[in-house]
């Protein structure tokens, strides 16, 4: 019997890689030739369904012949994962979707000419209103409603984003719009077998993970009887370097700097400070928000109303050797530098290839790159991306930059177009004038902005924001406090360790240092929420600060949990919770790190249409609480390679943290696909993000079944398992942001 269901477990475990194989390459094979492809050839082929059910009857196999069902909590576990399976398949064999264009005041009732069960709407349909509706002041769509007659109801129905209309066992759902806001393409499913199935699938698995975390016979439980704290990370220390200071380059005094930062101005859908857009401006040219000694505020202006100076100030990024040999360039380079004697911009013969539907590859890539910034300075420097200037008649209308055509009154257009070039006239000669300019144009921001100005408790919210919280100062505290722990842990871990270390360890295994991180970073999140008038859970960079703000949580908790419990008498053994400290820190001080890189844009955006859902929060907060436990079974890894002594007590700490982690993951996954099938009308539409987070959680699923597929009592192999796993988390989280763009790229 044992020789059997050990086979039985290999084929399981061949499966297991088999499968996260085949979605890995189904995501490239998307990125390389589209989605369409993808499904072509891999998620909507028959071999892929019996790849599933093989492995669903193999894992069946392996559950009787271990008879998994004598333990309820593991038994019902597994069954909620048989019974999600089969929620998929009954979608896959008898869902019904496609799409239907509707113009305004049509009628319409005819197949739907998409999809694999394409039928015919058991109801007429007549579109007969469509709105969009935008953010306050901006061109930025907020949500979409449409107005439908449904025959045979007495009333009209409203559909929104994220508000489908249910009508004849039918959903219908908001797609794409049409260019002239007359039309819209409605999704149109059917699916009343698989979604069903699939939510108790769901509910199944969330009852029997609670189960598991809250059975005293669990793995859980017993593990953490024998643990009193958590876990370790990795140490580094920032490399800095200090600048060479250029030569004065012309800007405005420090008191007009104040006011113009002051001013508010329109960017990208959301009414902001200038000083909010000269940091995200000097951060897309340089990657960093301020440049050798000027301020982001001393760069916008040295753009706006200095161009001929600031044109030879080696500040754009030019990124990737390749593009820096052919063109002779600096890593650096000045905005003139990009022009031939002739004034030819030198990507003038590739225009098409940069700015194609096409995404550049090579060295184009990094091209395309540099024209972003080119553009950028072009948008200041003419004046195009300053819209300073609500209209007359605002009523939640966009803001106008100088010269851009509008209704205004001839005084108005003149105040308009040129009190900019009053404003560079003036600082030519003695500035006299220029505080009176900036003066007028923030009257009239106040007397034609209207609803469209933010409150005052934002505008001060976001300045404070931007004054005192730093990720980058985080990021040095939290790794410099982390490499001190490390090297008194390194000393704590000594057999011949004088004994005078044992109150300094007591010291720095107390709550309190976590406490005042998690204090920080928790301003920092409170003001960017009030600043930004939502929860900050819309972008990378906030869901990274939301991710630290766990793991200080975390720490902080267990510490005040062990204070409490009177666990720090000085008989009590400190140094598991030195270790979880260490963790926190280290992996608060590389989350903020990140926060400083290109592909985190700490820009305060509004929310996309899809995003306005309660689910939003619930569901990265989920996500963000899993990978924070997940970042700590990293960190023990690696204190365990470094302090073999500490190997065995921080693997059990990594199976102590894995059970819940896989329980905020899958619920977090599931979450967000009830939310994908309310916005999209699909529960699962194998976006490489939801791909790789699948794949994510089967790669963490494998050292949660205890012996059966790891060598038994070997921690190391438990904790190079864990490092190839801390991979894929970071191919999940940051991977599919910069190299497989999709539905999630935003976040």
């Amino acid at each position: 019997m044992r020789q059997a269901s050990s086979a039985w477990e290999k084929a399981c475990l061949s499966l297991f890689f088999v499968i996260c194989l085949v979605l890995a390459a189904a995501t490239c094979v998307e990125q390389a030739w589209g989605t369409a492809e993808a499904h072509r050839l891999v998620y909507g082929t028959w071999w892929f369904v019996l790849l599933w059910a093989l492995a669903a009857a193999v894992a069946l196999a392996v559950i009787v012949r271990r008879k998994i069902y004598r333990r309820p909590s593991a038994f019902l576990l597994h069954a909620a994962l048989l019974l999600i399976l089969l929620g998929a398949l009954l979608t896959w064999l008898t869902a019904e979707s496609g799409s239907l264009h509707l113009r305004l005041d049509e009628t319409l009732r005819r197949p739907v000419p998409e999809g694999a069960h394409a039928g015919v709407l058991p109801f007429d349909i007549t579109l007969t209103a469509f709105a969009v509706e935008h953010h306050p002041g901006t061109s930025a769509a907020a949500d979409y409603h449409a107005e439908l007659i449904i025959n045979e109801e007495p009333e009209n129905r409203a559909l929104s984003m994220n508000s489908p209309v249910r009508t004849h066992g039918t959903r219908l759902l908001l797609g794409r719009l049409d260019a002239d806001h007359k039309g819209v393409t409605l999704l149109v499913n059917t699916d009343p077998w698989g979604i069903p199935v699939s939510y108790a699938g769901y509910a199944l698995l969330a009852g029997s993970f609670l189960f598991v975390l809250c059975s005293r016979g669990g793995v859980f439980r017993r593990t953490l009887r024998r643990l009193s704290a958590a876990a370790v990370l990795l140490i580094a220390l920032p490399a800095g370097h200090a600048q060479e200071i250029e030569a004065r380059l012309p800007t405005l005094t420090p008191e007009q700097a104040e006011q113009f930062g002051a001013l508010l101005i329109e960017h990208e859908g959301r009414i902001q400070p200038v000083r909010s857009y000269a940091r995200q401006f000097t951060r897309r040219l340089t990657g960093k928000c301020d440049w050798q000694g000027y301020t982001a505020v001393d760069v916008l202006a040295g753009f706006a109303f200095f161009p001929e100076a600031w044109q030879h100030a080696p500040l754009l990024k030019a990124e990737g050797k390749e593009l820096r040999r052919r063109y002779a360039l600096r890593k650096h380079v000045a905005f003139a530098d990009l022009f031939d004697a002739r004034g030819d911009y030198i990507f003038l013969p590739y225009w098409d290839v940069l700015n194609g539907a096409a995404r550049p590859e090579g060295w184009l890539a990094d091209a395309a790159r540099l024209d972003s910034r080119v553009r950028e300075v072009q948008g200041v420097t003419e004046g195009t991306a300053l819209r300073l200037f609500p209209p007359e008649a605002h009523g939640g209308a966009a803001w106008l930059a100088p010269d851009a055509m509008a209704t205004d009154t001839a005084e108005v257009a003149f105040f308009r177009n040129n009190i900019l070039r009053y404003v560079r006239l003036s600082l030519r000669g003695t500035g006299a004038g220029v505080e009176q300019a900036f003066q007028k144009i923030q009257a009239w921001q106040r007397q034609a902005g209207g609803a469209s100005l933010p409150s005052d408790a934002r505008l001060r919210a976001e300045h404070l924001l931007w004054k005192t919280f730093s990720t980058a100062w985080a990021a040095r505290l939290c790794l410099t406090v982390g490499l001190i722990l490390f090297v008194l842990l390194l000393y704590a871990c000594r057999t011949d360790a004088p004994s005078r270390l044992s109150a300094l360890v007591r010291a720095a295994a107390q709550p309190w240092l976590p406490m005042m991180a998690w204090a920080y970073v928790t301003y920092g999140l409170a003001l960017r929420g009030v600043a930004a008038g939502r929860v900050p859970m819309a972008s990378g960079y906030e869901t990274m600060l939301c991710l630290v703000w766990c793991v200080l949580t975390a720490a902080a908790a267990c510490g005040l949990r062990r204070v409490l419990k009177g666990w720090g008498s000085a008989a009590a053994p400190s140094l598991p919770m030195l270790c979880l400290n260490l963790a926190a820190f280290m992996v608060a001080g590389f989350g903020c790190l990140s926060c400083g890189f290109s592909f985190m844009d700490e820009a305060i955006t509004p929310l996309m249409p899809v995003l306005g859902s309660p689910l939003l929060a619930v569901h990265v907060s989920l996500v963000m609480l899993a990978y924070a436990g997940l970042a700590f079974t990293f960190a023990d890894a690696v204190i365990a390679l470094c302090v073999p002594r500490l190997s065995e007590m921080l693997a059990h700490v990594s199976r102590l943290l894995l059970v819940p982690s896989l329980f905020f993951l899958s619920l977090g996954i599931f979450l967000g696909a009830v939310w994908a099938n309310i916005s999209w009308g699909s529960y699962w539409s194998w976006d490489p993000k939801e791909t790789w987070a699948l794949i994510t959680l089967l790669v963490y699923a494998l050292p949660a079944h205890g012996n059966m597929f790891l060598p038994a009592g070997r921690p190391r192999s438990l904790h190079l398992y864990f490092l190839f796993a801390f991979l894929v988390l970071l191919m999940t989280y940051v991977g599919t942001n910069t190299l497989l763009p999709g539905l999630h790229s935003y976040a």
